[in-house]
């Protein structure tokens, strides 16, 4: 299975598309919040290709918001992560991974791409396609299974697409405040 991980689109799907059409053998695709609807025009587009998506912080939700997603290589705890508070450690997420059995963890919030093994549990945070921060670039991740075993990467769009993207400039108030929610 293939399967890839994107969030904090903010209403830019642009890159996403290129992404997917780019990208041979999806299977499957996770947002990981901040913009929700986002998922659902993707979903629109690619009528053949599944699309989970969870709340982030800048989408209007009540609650902590999370799923599961089954695949042959185990369980994926997807959520946005800001109720778990991933800008500052990930101690709480994994933790609430491994209550439900969970054996990989997809998130956003931060927009900055991680992709590592803690333990046994390996964790993904695509980085963002439109608003990438602290000096990365436009990025996702793509998930793939083979057996009982996950195998993730960090995709950076320009690899992909072959454009040259423009980042924003971030001053340094912005990079002080990590855009934590309410902000």
């Amino acid at each position: 299975m293939k399967i890839l991980v994107i969030s904090d689109t903010h209403g830019d799907i642009k890159r996403a598309v290129n992404l997917v059409s780019s990208i041979k053998g999806i299977d499957l695709i996770i947002h990981c919040g901040d913009n929700k609807r986002d998922a659902e025009k993707l979903s629109e587009r690619f009528p053949d290709i599944e699309v989970i998506a969870v709340n982030g912080n800048c989408d209007i939700h009540m609650g902590v918001d999370f799923t599961i997603v089954d695949t042959e290589a185990g369980d994926i705890f997807v959520t946005h992560g800001h109720d778990y508070g991933v800008g500052y450690a990930l101690d709480g997420i994994v933790e609430e991974a491994k209550n439900y059995d969970c054996r990989a963890i997809c998130f956003g919030h931060t927009h900055k791409p991680l992709c590592m093994v803690l333990g046994d549990v390996v964790i993904v945070n695509p980085g963002s396609l439109s608003e990438p921060r602290g000096g990365s670039k436009p990025s996702c991740a793509v998930i793939t299974t083979d057996g009982g075993k996950f195998y993730a990467n960090i995709v950076h769009y320009d690899t992909v697409c072959g454009s040259k993207t423009e980042l924003r400039k971030s001053g340094k108030l912005r990079d002080m405040l990590n855009y934590s929610d309410g902000f």
